[in-house]
């Protein structure tokens, strides 16, 4: 498929034109829902159309879950042309040299929590509290926060922090943490109202 027909097929759906031009960083299906205001399977069903016609691509092909998507240089091409199209200003692509596997698996609802309020040096039972603030809708328990934290421990995330006047470890982000904060606060960002009115 060439420029011309790639941007054709695209202006002809209202859905694709969006997933298309929300693409200024690796996303997954989920974070696109949010972002737009979509069901998520619409957008599952949407990326998958993306790749098929080789606008995007998985970058992380081999996870069950929370794959994340991003633009091939024909994908590139076209939100060119539809940002051009529209009348729309250029992105700033966000692309970052990390392993998207581990940004992946932190992309899941407690991790990406845990991780987006993880500001300072904080013990679980705190960053628990401050999770529940920053996400009413979530239901985790101290040994739900724990065990994620351990997790992101394992990934490297996350580094405990010992100090002589607690008996219990604080977590704060390692530099690889604060890079994926950065990744997850980015990916809520709302969209641009041109987008919206396509």
């Amino acid at each position: 498929m060439d420029l011309d027909e790639a941007v054709h097929w695209l202006l002809r759906g209202k859905l694709r034109q969006q997933l298309l031009l929300s693409l200024n960083q690796p996303h997954t299906n989920e974070q696109l829902s949010r972002k737009l205001g979509v069901p998520s399977n619409l957008c599952t069903r949407g990326l998958r159309h993306l790749a098929l016609y080789q606008l995007a691509a998985c970058l992380t092909p081999q996870r069950r879950t929370h794959r994340l998507y991003w633009l091939t240089d024909l994908g590139a091409d076209c939100q060119r042309e539809l940002l051009r199209h529209h009348k729309l200003s250029p992105l700033n692509h966000v692309l970052p040299e990390l392993e998207y596997g581990i940004y992946s698996a932190v992309c899941s609802r407690y991790r990406r929590n845990l991780v987006k309020c993880l500001t300072h040096p904080m013990r679980p039972p705190d960053l628990r509290r401050r999770a529940l603030r920053h996400d009413r809708s979530l239901r985790m328990s101290g040994t739900n926060t724990r065990d994620t934290l351990r997790a992101l421990h394992r990934l490297g995330v996350v580094e405990k922090e010992f100090s002589f006047d607690h008996r219990y470890p604080r977590y704060r982000l390692s530099p690889l943490g604060k890079r994926l904060q950065q990744l997850l606060w980015n990916a809520e960002e709302a969209p641009c109202a041109g987008l919206l009115k396509i």
